[in-house]
């Protein structure tokens, strides 16, 4: 269990958990802004790679939370087959989250044989205050032999 993590301006993705299992976070705050705008404006989404939460692994819930970025506020990554703790990102749950940033994700899945798979991912009752997006799913698609 975390609560209570705050991070502040990282340069980079602000929390990172991969290949993980029976994760949960609570109660936390991140925040990366550029300046003090209560907007995104082009100046400020060009601060990208300032991703809130990023999790690969299972069983995972991050609820009452506050992500104020300029990219992914919350981003499921794929995990492939070499995994420890977990062979697929699934059983999910992200509740409560008030986000503003590009949005909430599944995501940066792309063609490889070592992927695994992304299931069991939910949203519930979040809120997204001037997001650019919103929720949606990125994918790199390739040859149907490598999508795993």
């Amino acid at each position: 269990y975390q609560r209570r993590v705050h991070g502040k301006n990282s340069p980079y993705w602000t929390f990172y958990a991969h290949d993980v299992a029976d994760v949960v976070i609570r109660y936390s705050a991140i925040d990366v802004r550029r300046s003090n705008a209560s907007t995104h404006d082009p100046d400020n989404l060009g601060a990208f790679n300032t991703d809130g939460f990023d999790v690969a692994g299972r069983n995972v819930h991050i609820h009452d939370c506050t992500v104020w970025n300029d990219d992914d506020c919350v981003c499921v990554k794929e995990m492939d087959r070499g995994g420890r703790q977990a062979q697929c990102s699934e059983n999910m749950l992200f509740e409560r989250i008030h986000a503003s940033g590009i949005g909430l994700t599944i995501g940066s899945i792309g063609p490889s044989s070592r992927h695994s798979c992304v299931r069991n991912i939910t949203f519930r009752d979040c809120t997204m205050h001037n997001t650019f997006k919103g929720i949606y799913m990125k994918s790199r698609p390739g040859n149907a032999k490598d999508t795993g």
